[in-house]
């Protein structure tokens, strides 16, 4: 089975399916990737930072009914023992020039990149073959680190809308 692994903000889009106001158009192309993927069979991969960060800002009451959209939607990568020491080789690598993986002037740039670190740890692990993600730092990171997994911009992806799509849930034509 080939896993593809899916950044926080491809989660809020296409799994939770909630945006902000004006971004309608990146939450509907969150969708048709979840549509694609389930139509080639491929499995998501959603690292624990990942999940972490996704149920932050959900009350307690609805933290189950997220949780069940994840498990339905694909695997739980774990930060076990293999992810951390790939996390961490990647640190060593890039710690003295973190800071040229993202635009300037961010804040919290440096727990950017530790977060970043475990969810490319947690991806490269599990053998995923590519991250969606709209954070142009995390795709630079991943580019950087030597590892053959490929980060793609949802911002910058364009589909097609074939008859008899079908749903990554349901695996039914809709």
């Amino acid at each position: 089975m080939a896993f593809v692994c899916l950044d926080t903000n491809v989660c809020i889009w296409g799994l939770k399916q909630v945006c902000a106001e004006g971004q309608e158009h990146i939450l509907e192309k969150a969708q048709q990737l979840l549509r694609q993927l389930g139509r080639t069979r491929k499995e998501l991969l959603i690292p624990a930072p990942v999940v972490t960060e996704l149920l932050c800002p959900v009350d307690t009451a609805d933290r189950q009914a997220v949780m069940g959209k994840i498990y339905i939607g694909g695997r739980i990568g774990v930060v076990d023992a293999r992810a951390a020491a790939i996390s961490g080789a990647i640190w060593n690598q890039h710690r003295d020039r973190w800071e040229e993986f993202y635009e300037p002037g961010g804040d919290g740039l440096r727990n950017k990149f530790k977060y970043d670190l475990l969810i490319l740890g947690t991806a490269i692990a599990n053998n995923a073959e590519c991250i969606y993600t709209t954070d142009n730092g995390l795709i630079n990171l991943a580019r950087s680190c030597g590892h053959n997994i490929v980060g793609h911009n949802l911002r910058t992806m364009n589909f097609t809308s074939p008859t008899g799509q079908h749903s990554l849930f349901t695996q039914q034509p809709q």
